[in-house]
């Protein structure tokens, strides 16, 4: 397994200094240069990454780059092994193939599909500015994920059913791919969905670029599959035993529970409130720039959630990684007692199948959000519930919603008693 660290060529240095990549691997060790510079004063040796500090705002980019340098090497590594028989590259081997990754030297403009959509998402992407809320932000992590992801399934896919470039790729090669992402892959419409939303992303960009004339991928069927998905939210009374859940001898729980309850209350995505920190608390408000989208959000502070920052003595809780937290959140809602009974759909050979499941079994850290947005569905107005979830139209709105036929009447007949009706 690979070791990756970075550390300054000149740690003493009173101005910018180079940022080294040192990549140990079998017994090797090549230094490498990720291209980027910092200011000694503002490096953190320990963490090896950038301290957030009032007088260095780069910060987060900065360290944002060294990451994504680092996904980048470890999965150069790991492909090259896959296509040499479980080899490791040599140091120059490596040299030459991170130099092309990362633009050192020169490549061919003309690319076949693989070789373009490697550069789209290893150094294109990567570097693309975008422009949200009249501010400049590079491509999200999650997003570039995203690229990697599918370009990872495209590999696969080439491997099993056959290479193919530009010109291969039409309305019988969409059929092909998403016939074998159901009985291959076992993927369900909206994970396919994804898949294709990025490879039109890419086609896109290829046709931008010269690399093909052919406009099949606009065709109206060429198309992201997608359904409703079966996902549970938790109205007020579930959170409310969540909430009131002993959890005095079980820290972690304890811990866990609460940055829930505040996603719960706030609508912050999972990769927001599990990075909420003292600073983002002022007075009755938590004001944080989002990562997704980079927008700026200010929400009120409920009951539950300031009980819970006074427990924390205004701080809150440190995050945790998703899928651990996934797992015991399940965990709390068992104790917690939300048992009734709900149905999970799946995907086994392209066929949907409908399995019955216990409500806690489909708890995940993004319920904290949907469960935010259906439980305030008819107390506050639409638009306002959209600044905090951000949704561009109302339509994707109530898609998003999860409040059951049952629950709806409700609300209605509360509507028709207050007008006599």
């Amino acid at each position: 397994m690979a070791e990756i660290n970075f550390n300054l060529r000149k740690p003493n240095s009173e101005t910018e200094t180079p940022i080294n990549v040192i990549i140990r691997y079998d017994g090797l060790k090549l230094v490498y240069s990720s291209g980027k510079k910092i200011i000694p004063k503002y490096w953190d040796v320990i963490n090896q990454k950038a301290r957030k500090v009032k007088d260095y705002q780069q910060a987060d980019i900065l360290n944002s780059n060294l990451r994504s340098i680092a996904e980048v090497i470890f999965s150069e590594l790991e492909n090259y092994q896959k296509e040499n028989k479980q080899r490791l590259p040599d140091i120059i081997e490596l040299k030459n193939i991170l130099d092309v990754k990362f633009s050192r030297t020169s490549a061919p403009v003309k690319r076949n599909f693989f070789e373009f959509i490697d550069w789209f998402s290893y150094q294109y992407a990567p570097k693309k500015q975008l422009i949200t809320n009249n501010e400049t932000n590079l491509t999200s992590i999650n997003t570039l994920k995203t690229y990697t992801t599918t370009l990872r399934i495209l590999k696969v896919f080439a491997k099993d059913e056959g290479g193919f470039d530009f010109k291969d790729i039409n309305i019988d090669w969409y059929f092909r791919f998403t016939d074998w992402c159901n009985t291959n892959k076992n993927y369900n419409p909206s994970t396919i969905g994804k898949h294709i939303k990025v490879i039109k992303t890419w086609l896109r960009k290829a046709e931008e670029e010269g690399l093909h004339s052919s406009t099949f991928y606009k065709h109206r069927d060429f198309r992201k599959p997608a359904y409703l998905s079966e996902t549970i939210y938790l109205n007020r009374e579930e959170l409310k035993l969540i909430y009131d859940l002993d959890l005095s001898q079980r820290i972690e729980l304890d811990r866990i529970r609460d940055l829930f309850l505040i996603g719960a209350w706030t609508g912050l995505r999972f990769s927001d409130f599990n990075r909420l920190k003292e600073s983002h608390i002022q007075e009755e408000f938590i004001r944080i720039k989002t990562s997704k989208t980079s927008s700026a959000a200010v929400i009120p502070i409920n009951t539950i959630v300031r009980s819970i920052l006074v427990k924390y003595l205004g701080d809150v809780p440190n995050g945790y990684a998703n899928q651990y937290m996934n797992r015991q959140l399940k965990v709390i809602c068992k104790m917690a007692g939300i048992e009734s009974a709900e149905t999970r759909v799946e995907f086994i050979n392209g066929k949907k199948v409908i399995i019955e499941v216990k409500k806690w079994e489909l708890v995940s850290t993004h319920t904290a959000r949907r469960s935010f947005a259906t439980n305030l569905y008819g107390l506050v107005p639409n638009n306002t519930i959209m600044a905090i979830t951000t949704h561009k139209t109302e339509a994707a709105f109530l898609r998003y919603l999860r409040k059951s036929n049952d629950e709806h009447a409700q609300i209605l007949k509360v509507a028709m008693d207050k007008l006599q009706i």
